[in-house]
């Protein structure tokens, strides 16, 4: 993450996980340092993730980007939102769900050239 960081992209969180929850998994993986923001489903209005999505795009105003994601909710909310769909082979991924992915990667690692290949700029 922090190569992307350096390269100029912003990351953020979008989880279907709880504010406490995720507050919590940032501060022990020390990931407050790369992650401009986190956002908890608990903040949008309902509970599809593509309008979670859509609060950060607002919020920050991005033109172009990426969601990564392990489940279908991820994908859906990049293509809900007019974003490049990262699929990403973590622990709850399934393959059936990541074919709807407009990529598909085994680790974070691979991001980089995903975003360099899809030309989505920092």
């Amino acid at each position: 993450m922090a190569g992307l960081v350096a390269e100029g992209y912003r990351v953020f969180i979008a989880s279907n996980g709880l504010v406490r929850y995720l507050a919590a998994i940032v501060e022990y993986y020390g990931l407050d340092e790369w992650v401009r923001e986190t956002f908890s489903i608990e903040q949008a209005e309902s509970s599809d993730k593509a309008e979670l999505v859509r609060m950060i795009i607002e919020k920050y105003d991005v033109t172009e980007g990426a969601v990564v994601g392990d489940r279908l909710s991820d994908i859906r909310a990049a293509k809900a939102n007019d974003l490049l769909a990262v699929g990403c082979r973590f622990d709850f991924a399934q393959e059936q769900e990541l074919k709807e992915a407009d990529a598909v990667i085994d680790n974070l690692a691979d991001l980089r050239e995903v975003l360099k290949r899809s030309q989505v700029k920092g």
